[in-house]
């Protein structure tokens, strides 16, 4: 059997979501000279008739979800997989997928590469973000595809990574209430509920 892809576009409007006071965070990008990640409350960081909105849709946001920014000129030199934030060293358990999209990173290409054997090591980044982490020179590439506004169902439970070249990147990644769900159940689910592109 094929493969699923690592990515597919989905019919949700983004375009009013965040909340008010959340939008500083890409009207003044020259503040954050690094990459940079937070973990914020969903029910803070979008608008409540934009949650309503996705409920209807019959998709239930997890407590938080991320924003992950980006400068000019970022390559990641590693790709990482994403995990729940109660993995341990002993016990990892990756997230199967997320709902992104970007402000500004015109150009910017996410990359999936093939999951390496071997033992995992477990990586703190933010508060209630843990990853595990390979240098991409070790890994082989299998999907490639330009995140944009365009809200797109992508895999995170295979290692992944950005480059962003042209403008300051900001990603909205959306969690999700999916328990114990495989990418390919999570594809049937969206697909099931008329909201892939």
């Amino acid at each position: 059997m094929k493969p699923l892809p690592s990515w597919h576009r989905v019919n949700i409007n983004t375009q009013d979501a965040l909340s008010t006071s959340y939008k500083w965070f890409y009207r003044e990008p020259r503040f954050l000279p690094n990459f940079r990640v937070w973990t914020v409350e969903s029910n803070k960081l979008f608008k409540k008739s934009w949650i309503e909105y996705v409920n209807s849709l019959g998709l239930e946001l997890a407590y938080k979800s991320i924003i992950f920014y980006r400068p000019i000129g970022t390559t990641d030199q590693m790709a990482h997989i994403d995990l729940d934030a109660n993995s341990t060293q002993d016990q990892i358990k990756s997230v199967p997928f997320a709902i992104n999209w970007v402000i500004g990173g015109k150009h910017s290409q996410m990359h999936w590469y093939e999951l390496p054997e071997g033992k995992m090591h477990v990586t703190k980044n933010a508060p209630s973000v843990y990853d595990v982490k390979w240098p991409i020179e070790q890994l082989t590439k299998i999907d490639s595809v330009e995140i944009s506004d365009q809200a797109t169902l992508v895999r995170v439970d295979l290692p992944h990574a950005i480059t962003n070249d042209h403008e300051y990147r900001f990603c909205i990644s959306v969690r999700f209430n999916l328990e114990n769900y495989q990418w390919d159940d999570v594809v049937k689910h969206f697909e099931e509920k008329g909201l892939l592109l």
